[in-house]
C-alpha cells in the first residue's frame, strides 16, 4: 500500500500577520468609563411617586428641579 511520508502537524500554527488575539480581562471601554462623582447609597429616602392627573401637573422632579411631562409618565407608567 501507499505509505503517508508527510509530517502531520500536531499544534495549531499561527499567521504572524495576526496581532495579539488574547483579550484583556479588563476591556478599553472599562478603562474609559466614567467614574461618578458621589455613589447615592442613601436607600431610606422615599420620593412619593404622584397618582392622580392633578398631582402630576404640579410634580417637579427632584432630581432635575424641572416639571416632569405627559410623555415621561407614559414612559414610567409603562
Amino acid at each position: 500500500m501507499f505509505k503517508h511520508t508527510m509530517k502531520v502537524a500536531t499544534t495549531p500554527a499561527r499567521s504572524p500577520h495576526f496581532g495579539n488575539t488574547r483579550r484583556s480581562s479588563r476591556s478599553q471601554q472599562y478603562a474609559k468609563a466614567v467614574v461618578p462623582d458621589i455613589i447615592d447609597d442613601d436607600i431610606e429616602t422615599t420620593h412619593t411617586y404622584p397618582e392622580t392627573t392633578v398631582d402630576r401637573a404640579s410634580f417637579v422632579s427632584p432630581k432635575s428641579k424641572r416639571r416632569v411631562t405627559e410623555f415621561q409618565y407614559r414612559v414610567y407608567d409603562a
